[in-house]
């Protein structure tokens, strides 16, 4: 295979092509070897436990909920032990699920960055990382959903629903597009 191929996700009818561009290049940079691939999946397991955690201790801050660390932590840990999530280091395939995760709990980060700050660089990083999802896994034609239930939330703990509505008028339509 070539780069050419990711294009075409290596004769795969899904449309993958940005998890078999990370999954080529980490082919060619570390080759078959079992135990470098392994570490790799390890250090990516770990980062979207570290992800989640930042995440839901960010969304707990920002609703005032005491003990939100703790919270945080709990979800980073049931991640952790997911066999969901944790099958990649089992089995050492399966590499997708990981790199799905990390984009929609990353755009996710983001999105709820962007509702805190209004600065329009996080909702940017938000929509590229959900678009680079698409490309990785179906899986993430759930997020959009995800992702307005969190902005309910988070309209309805601050009574922002105006803003809420007015942030969906325009930010569904991009999601079915």
């Amino acid at each position: 295979g070539s780069y050419k191929d990711v294009l075409h996700c290596f004769g795969y009818p899904g449309n993958h092509q940005f998890f078999h561009l990370i999954n080529y290049t980490l082919y060619l940079l570390i080759g078959k070897h079992q135990w470098a691939m392994g570490v790799v999946f390890i250090l990516s397991h770990a980062s979207l436990c570290y992800l989640i955690y930042r995440t839901f201790r960010y969304l707990m801050e920002m609703l005032g909920v005491d003990s939100g660390g703790l919270v945080a932590l709990f979800a980073a840990i049931f991640t952790a032990l997911s066999p969901y999530v944790i099958e990649t280091i089992t089995w050492d395939a399966c590499f997708h699920y990981i790199l799905v995760s990390g984009l929609v709990f990353g755009a996710l980060n983001c999105l709820l960055r962007f509702w805190k700050t209004n600065e329009r660089a996080w909702l940017y990083y938000h929509l590229g990382l959900f678009f680079l999802a698409l490309f990785t896994l179906e899986l993430a034609l759930v997020a959009p959903g995800i992702f307005v239930v969190y902005l309910f939330l988070l309209a309805w703990s601050k009574d922002e629903f105006k803003r809420f509505f007015s942030m969906c008028l325009w930010l569904i339509p991009v999601y079915v597009a």
